[in-house]
Formats: C-alpha cells, structure tokens, sequence
C-alpha cells in the first residue's frame, strides 16, 4: 500500500511539473542551456521514479541511477533547436532515454530485471505471441529516425 501511495504522489507530482515546465517556455533564452536543463530534469524524473519502482524489490545501483539523466541530457541538447518548447524538450529527452536504454538492456546487455527473472517463465505463450510486439516496436525506430533525418535536412 506505501508504494502504491508513493507512486501515486510521484505520478501527480510528475504531471504537475510537466504542466509548469509547459507553462514556463521561453524562460532560458540559451537553446543549449534549454535543452541541457531539459534534458537533465526529465532524465532525473526517470531516475527517481525507477528508483521509487525497483530499489525495494532489485536494490539501489548508482550506475544505473545516473544511466537515465546522462542519456537524457545528452538528448535534450541534440534535440534543442528543434523543439518549440520546454516541456516539449523534456518529454522528447525522456522518450529517447527510454527507447535507448530499452533498446540496450533488452538486445545488447540481453537481461531480464531482476523482478521478472523467474527459473521457470509463468506465461509460456507469450514466449511465442512476443514476437508480434517487433512489427511495433521497429516500427517506433523507423518513424523517430525518419523524423530526425527530416528535421536534420531542415
């Protein structure tokens, strides 16, 4: 119940700070210094949140911790003179985090975390029916790698 509570204040508190950083735009006049601060704020809401969701069930890794803010810093001052906002920055920084990080722990590291490792898989079905999740999943890639090769040649 005390997790369920936190992530739900956690969840509010997220949504009403994306409303303020919507609403406070064009405060920094500085495009990188917007998407470095951007980027850093939204990496570091993942980080915590993460951290709320595993560290009482996987245990707290720093490396990890840091993963997220690192990535999305670095992405929201690549995406700086594209976005038309702040919150826009920030909501773009924080999903290619997530697909990087996804894209990494899932086919390169190729690890399960540690709440799902079980030494028998529960729902043995959907070892097989997983695979039509790739179609979307691909398909994601291509539209942000399209989009960005477009707006580069802007």
């Amino acid at each position: 119940m005390e997790r369920t509570v936190t992530g739900f204040v956690f969840s509010l508190g997220f949504v009403l700070f994306t409303l303020f950083v919507f609403n406070t735009s064009g405060m920094i006049s500085n495009v990188l210094l917007a998407g470095l601060l951007s980027g850093l704020t939204g990496g570091l809401l993942i980080a915590v949140g993460g951290c709320l969701k595993d560290a009482p069930i996987e245990g707290f890794n720093l490396l990890k911790f840091i993963r997220s803010p690192m990535i999305a810093t670095i992405a929201g001052v690549l995406f700086s003179g594209y976005a038309s906002s702040h919150g826009v920055l920030m909501l773009s920084a924080m999903g290619i985090e997530r697909m990087i990080t996804e894209f990494y722990k899932t086919f390169l590291e190729k690890t399960a975390p540690g709440k799902f490792k079980a030494s028998k898989p529960v729902y043995v079905d959907w070892l097989k029916r997983r695979r039509i999740l790739v179609f979307p999943y691909v398909l994601t890639w291509l539209a942000f790698l399209t989009f960005f090769a477009f707006n580069l040649s802007l």
